[in-house]
């Protein structure tokens, strides 16, 4: 952002995607980390996070990337966008106070039986 200051023809944006669909749910299918592994535990819930992101709300990749490269190559590009499933949320989140947010996403994906 700071290279925005040097030179006005540098034009910085930033991109919040909700859910867009891609092929990292099917991906993510059978991926297991070593018994070890510090993160094991929270495996499941992290596919259960990628799964939830890939539903009927979510976006295309193409249609995502097609809206993007379309806003990026305009004269006056804006300086945020939040497109994808579910992306009015991350619009109003970013207005809100950051402890209410985390508290927020604690509520929903906490999960205290996990093993």
């Amino acid at each position: 952002m700071e290279c925005s200051y040097l030179n006005e023809s540098i034009k910085v944006i930033l991109v919040v995607p909700g859910a867009v669909k891609s092929n990292i749910a099917n991906n993510v299918a059978g991926y297991d980390l070593s018994p070890d592994s510090l993160f094991r535990r929270f495996t499941q819930i992290v596919q259960e996070r990628i799964a939830t992101s890939q539903g009927p709300r979510a976006k295309t990749a193409e249609g995502f990337s097609q809206h993007v490269v379309s806003q990026v190559l305009k004269p006056n590009p804006p300086e945020y966008m939040t497109l994808g499933g579910f992306s009015t949320v991350f619009a109003i989140a970013q207005w809100m106070p950051r402890f209410l947010v985390r508290w927020g996403m604690w509520r929903i994906w906490n999960r205290p039986n996990q093993p």
